[in-house]
């Protein structure tokens, strides 16, 4: 059961990591509640709690000061969040969980936000800001209500992300074919994929112009209007928000790892 009393966060630490298939390990339990996103790959977690089973796309909890055996069946690479707490509230309860959310590219770009951002600047309230956004999809992801979106929903979500690029795109258009208001519309959507539809296409958006940046074959300004932003002022200022970095340094950094 998701616990309702919010725990004091007292630190947080973020990291990546790539697992090789590996026998089972022990581990001994920690001082810190884990939440991890995994990207790819797939591994097993026994406990006297239960067991359960993290594989692609999933969100795992572990909770602090438990001892659990894990085996690595699939490599991959896990993005990862340590959560260190100044009182006795559990994070998410006490037991192990492991959930599949319909939203998990948001998952993940949250992920990359907030490690982009603690890596650039600290434990700063930008930071805060995106870990405590995890933390809230989090609790939504572990509550089964929330689990299944209505068909309508995923379908406008499924065009979301076959047509972020198009810059004539508006949400608006959407409530419209499902005969509901914007605001209905937009609060229905954030309920499921944790969200707006706006935010969301722009984290698309985003995502894809980091991924055509680190190629090198694309200019700021080209990656701005490939991925859909009608202006370059306006993707500088979302792609920095979101990423913590501006679209020239995040190219130059990768250029410079080329």
């Amino acid at each position: 059961m998701i616990q309702k009393q919010m725990p004091m966060i007292s630190y947080f630490t973020l990291g990546v990591v790539t697992k090789q298939k590996a026998p089972t390990v022990f581990v001994g339990g920690r001082e810190f509640f884990s939440l991890t996103y995994r990207e790819s790959g797939k591994i097993t977690i026994h406990s006297e709690k239960g067991d359960l089973v993290s594989d692609a796309g999933s969100i795992t909890y572990i909770p602090r000061g438990l001892d659990y055996e894990t085996e690595v069946l699939e490599p991959g690479v896990m993005h990862i969040l340590h959560i260190y707490t100044a009182d006795e509230v559990a994070l998410f309860g006490d037991e192990p969980l492991s959930r599949r959310p319909a939203a998990h590219d948001v998952f993940l770009e949250n992920f990359r936000r907030a490690r982009a951002k603690f890596l650039s600047s600290g434990v700063g309230f930008s930071c805060l800001s995106t870990v405590m956004r995890i933390l809230s999809m989090a609790e939504e992801a572990f509550t089964p209500a929330l689990l299944t979106p209505p068909p309508q929903l995923t379908r406008a979500r499924r065009y979301m992300d076959e047509h972020f690029a198009d810059s004539a795109l508006r949400v608006g258009d959407f409530a419209a074919q499902r005969g509901v208001s914007e605001v209905y519309f937009r609060r229905e959507f954030r309920r499921y994929f944790g969200a707006s539809p706006l935010e969301y296409i722009k984290q698309k958006r985003v995502e894809a112009a980091a991924r055509m940046l680190e190629t090198g074959l694309c200019n700021v300004t080209e990656a701005a209007l490939q991925s859909g932003f009608e202006s370059v002022a306006y993707f500088s200022a979302e792609f920095r928000r979101l990423m913590g970095v501006s679209p020239t340094a995040y190219a130059r950094h990768h250029a410079e790892l080329s």
